[in-house]
């Protein structure tokens, strides 16, 4: 008796995929063992997968699934195996051994029609399994604090947001919605944190405020013109990291955008055709400056910023950006002629007058063009702020720094007086 009709076509596409994915894994654990010992690889986890994928298709096919669990039960005794003969050869570590077990897992999600969802798992064990060294410096640059931290906001994502009741409250802000902003903010603030953490100093002061503009554009701005500002001959690197803070700040404003509205519309096309000049402007000037740096000595130095979950940044964001918010909302309902004055709120937070005016603009509250003004004129603020952050490095690096700054602005605000008066 068959539980579903066989299609043999169906079945020998998911071996395949099956292979491929156990192949991947398989190739990156012979690499690692060619380096020390090696007692699975390319032959081992592509069998491992296409197991897990058979187990799944017969099962389905005579409708018994204790084949599954006998597979399973399989799977974990050769990871015990492995583990054991490492540990009998005085070879350290689980992770062949675990790894072994998810390429199992990932076999039976192929056998399920979850592509997607394996070759996510695949990539994820791949990028594990890769390069111990990244993960180690990572662990060992993350203060206990900072991990606490992560800890109390993956609770705050993964349980109470899930609980947070749905709809607006008093017809003015929808909670969850809120604190889902912060939370995609969060993330991307986290996770180029870390990145700066790792990076920061072996790539050097353009790696920091590369990744630091993700994190917090006026406190890399700050901390470059502090650490750099001292010394004049690192005057292009200062001038260079500025721009590439300012650069990468407004691509993360572009992702918060589309993730405020969680997708594409026209208002992200106009806003970001705005504003597209100015960030191909700030990358020509940029690489001019660091293609200059090259012949100095390089100087790589540690961008201080708080972890962006920590509570005190997190309260204070949440309020920026819930004052901003609720302000948005009581000017489109009752004040739509002083819209243009909320986007002074870029210089205090960008990211916070970008959601909500992207959320008005696609609920219907807010005209497209009226938005879409705000929006560029708040990110326009925020570029142009960093001439204040420069300070503590000095008269002469300020007129550098400021020259570059409203060179990098001047495009996007003819394209925006072009937008706003002729269009």
């Amino acid at each position: 008796m068959t539980g579903v009709s066989f299609d043999p076509v169906i079945a020998i596409q998911k071996i395949l995929v099956s292979f491929l994915m156990g192949f991947l894994i398989g190739l990156e654990r012979e690499r690692r063992g060619a380096k020390r010992f090696m007692i699975a690889g390319v032959r081992t986890f592509p069998l491992v997968s296409v197991s897990g994928t058979v187990v799944y298709i017969i099962s389905e096919e005579i409708s018994n699934y204790m084949l599954i669990i006998i597979g399973l039960l399989f799977s974990i005794a050769l990871a015990i195996l492995i583990a054991y003969i490492h540990y009998s050869m005085g070879v350290p570590g689980l992770t062949t051994s675990t790894i072994a077990f998810s390429t199992f897992l990932v076999g039976i999600l192929v056998g399920m029609g979850q592509i997607a969802v394996a070759a996510v798992i695949t990539v994820v064990t791949v990028l594990l399994g890769l390069e111990r060294s990244l993960f180690k410096s990572i662990a060992e640059n993350i203060s206990q604090s900072e991990l606490i931290e992560a800890l109390e906001f993956i609770v705050i994502a993964l349980i109470i947001y899930p609980l947070l009741p749905s709809g607006k409250i008093y017809g003015l802000i929808d909670l969850q919605w809120y604190v889902y902003i912060i939370i995609v903010i969060s993330i991307l603030s986290f996770m180029s944190f870390i990145a700066m953490r790792v990076l920061g100093v072996r790539g050097g002061s353009i790696i920091s405020a590369l990744l630091g503009g993700l994190v917090n554009s006026e406190a890399t701005t700050l901390s470059l013109a502090t650490r750099l500002g001292a010394d004049p001959s690192l005057k292009r690197t200062l001038i260079a990291g500025v721009l590439v803070t300012n650069t990468t700040m407004l691509l993360r404003n572009v992702i918060i955008a589309m993730f405020s509205i969680r997708g594409v519309n026209e208002y992200i096309g106009h806003y970001f055709g705005i504003i597209l000049p100015t960030i191909m402007t700030s990358l020509v000037i940029s690489c001019y400056y660091v293609t200059k740096t090259m012949g100095e000595k390089a100087r790589a130095i540690r961008i201080e910023i708080e972890s962006p979950l920590g509570l005190k940044n997190a309260i204070k964001f949440s309020l920026i950006f819930l004052v901003l918010y609720v302000l948005t909302a009581l000017v489109v309902s009752r004040f739509r002629e002083a819209i243009y004055v909320l986007a002074i709120g870029g210089v205090v937070s960008g990211a916070a007058v970008i959601s909500s005016i992207a959320l008005m603009s696609a609920s219907g509250l807010l005209d497209l063009k009226t938005a879409v003004i705000v929006s560029s004129l708040a990110t326009i603020l925020s570029y142009a702020d960093k001439i204040f952050y420069v300070n503590p490095a000095g008269r002469e690096l300020i007129k550098a720094v400021s020259k570059t700054v409203l060179i990098g602005i001047a495009p996007s605000l003819i394209v925006l007086i072009y937008y706003s008066f002729i269009l």
